[in-house]
């Protein structure tokens, strides 16, 4: 996906998702690559295939609240083996909020780098749903192998674990 002159106001293209809770995705859907900025003004590219899973989150700020409890256990259990992407939908603030959304940002999240969709273009390919967390782990070659939208309880946090540790048997 091309980046504008702000390297955070990219977009992509079409996905699909749950409402609430896991699904199984349509064995044939693939994730779409896509470029955003950080809250560093920094480029990422997420494209596939790639090293290895890919866990994307997908959040508005009313989302971003229930993170931390499934992210935090996910990096400390997969350290280097999963790459960690969170997406920050931020679509339908004015530009001039954009220094103030990136400071706020590098402050609540460290050095951990959260990209920035401005437009909401590329939340809105993956069929994102507002208020909640919204995750889709990828396989290194593409395939969406598991999505929930929703706060992740622990048994749903040991089923997207599962399918995780699946994608990282499978990628070796």
């Amino acid at each position: 996906a091309p980046v504008t002159d702000d390297p955070s106001d990219t977009a992509a293209p079409a996905a699909t998702a749950a409402s609430g809770e896991s699904e199984a995705p349509d064995p044939n859907e693939t994730a779409v690559p896509f470029t955003l900025g950080d809250q560093f003004k920094d480029v990422h590219d997420v494209a596939f295939p790639a090293e290895g899973p890919i866990l994307i989150c997908f959040a508005d700020p009313d989302g971003g609240e229930h993170v931390s409890p499934w992210y935090d256990s996910a990096k400390e259990r997969y350290t280097d083996e999963v790459a960690m992407v969170g997406v920050g939908m931020l679509d339908g603030y004015p530009r001039m909020m954009r220094p103030l959304i990136r400071m706020f940002l590098r402050r609540a999240a460290g050095d951990v780098p959260i990209l920035l969709d401005w437009d909401g273009a590329v939340c809105e390919t993956y069929a994102f749903q507002p208020k909640v967390p919204n995750i889709l782990l990828v396989d290194a070659e593409g395939w969406i192998r598991y999505r929930v939208n929703g706060r992740i309880s622990d048994a749903e946090k040991e089923k997207l674990f599962a399918a995780v540790d699946k994608a990282i048997a499978e990628a070796k």
